[in-house]
């Protein structure tokens, strides 16, 4: 279920015809804007399930992996995870770190290079 943000009251009159233009800020991808109850009782809310971020970019950086990624939710919260077994169910995955999305859905983190561990495989995933 999609939440509402009810965004004025009308006091008992029309909710139709307030507003001649609508400008909403971008959403994630598989996201939209649901503005169709605005004239009817004043909400707005937001549709689909946003697509979760991913890693596009890794690199060495020193005794680090240098991980970049993209196509989150503007400002959403992300988890770094962390395996030796690709087959593994997510669940059993080693949660590195949370962060925060920036304004464009982007992230950056470094994660140590531990010699002793010879493969890795590292997934994005929104909490």
């Amino acid at each position: 279920m999609a939440a509402a943000f009810k965004l004025f009251n009308a006091g008992g009159g029309s909710y139709l015809s307030s507003f001649s233009t609508i400008t909403l800020p971008g959403l994630g991808s598989g996201q939209s804007w649901n503005t169709s109850q605005l004239g009817v009782s004043g909400t707005i809310s937001v549709s689909g399930n946003p697509a979760p971020p991913s890693i596009t970019s890794v690199s060495a950086s020193g005794g680090n992996l240098f991980i970049s990624g993209g196509g989150g939710v503007t400002n959403g919260t992300y988890q770094l995870l962390t395996s030796t077994n690709i087959t593994s169910g997510l669940t059993n995955w080693t949660v590195l770190g949370n962060g925060t999305l920036d304004g464009n859905g982007n992230f950056a983190t470094f994660v140590a290079i531990n010699p002793a561990t010879p493969q890795r495989y590292f997934v994005v995933r929104m909490p």
